[in-house]
């Protein structure tokens, strides 16, 4: 029968184990914390090659650095009991073992479902649980994803937009290499900086933008 020193035991083992480098984490028990979302960068009693070669100071078990979204003074050491896990990147042929039992029997990942929480743009209506096999993104290739070739994976440096335009007169024409500051996106809803366009956004169209635009259908 297991006594409370070996109940302690275990439970000093699952905080050690609970966050893990590359995580993506919020911060519940602070103002802002249950939507404020950062990534975490080391975690106190784990090696890390990569933080030795920086010669950064190493943290103390129960710690983590974390880089916030958005924040000036980053990365942040925070204590690890107050983070929650948002997500964990799982590749194929990951070692894993049971968060319940870190140190117990190990596998590896054989197969990956994602289910993502979502919000719709214009009602603000929330779906949870949504298995992103359903789910197609708007923008597949930005900068900072990857992408396969023929039997090359690569890295995308750079995406451009070719944005097709239909005008209230049904005119149509194509912008290539679109730019933001000649096609301006409108509302508050507009993607980000890296993939600002979508089907279905409005724009406004400066002269500027349409002096190469091919036309597809009516005149400028």
């Amino acid at each position: 029968m297991a006594g409370s020193g070996d109940n302690e035991a275990d439970e000093s083992v699952r905080k050690e184990f609970a966050v893990f480098r590359e995580d993506v984490v919020r911060c519940p028990g602070r103002e802002g914390g249950t939507t404020l979302l950062g990534v975490v960068e080391s975690v106190g009693g784990h090696s890390d090659s990569e933080e030795e070669e920086l010669g950064t100071e190493p943290l103390e078990k129960g710690k983590a650095r974390v880089s916030w979204y958005k924040k000036l003074l980053n990365p942040q050491v925070e204590d690890v009991r107050e983070l929650e896990v948002v997500d964990r990147a799982m590749l194929h042929h990951d070692i894993v073992a049971k968060s319940s039992d870190p140190l117990g029997q190990s596998g590896f990942v054989t197969s990956v479902d994602v289910l993502c929480d979502l919000r719709f743009c214009a009602s603000g209506r929330e779906v949870k649980g949504v298995n992103s096999r359903n789910l197609v993104p708007l923008q597949p290739l930005k900068p900072g994803g990857f992408a396969v070739y023929g039997g090359w994976l690569g890295k995308v440096e750079e995406a451009l937009d070719h944005v097709v335009v239909r005008f209230a007169d049904g005119s149509v024409c194509r912008v290539s290499n679109a730019d933001p500051e000649t096609l301006v996106p409108l509302g508050e809803d507009v993607g980000n900086e890296e993939s600002p366009y979508f089907p279905g956004i409005r724009v406004r169209a400066t002269s500027r933008s349409l002096v190469h635009a091919r036309w597809l259908h009516g005149n400028p």
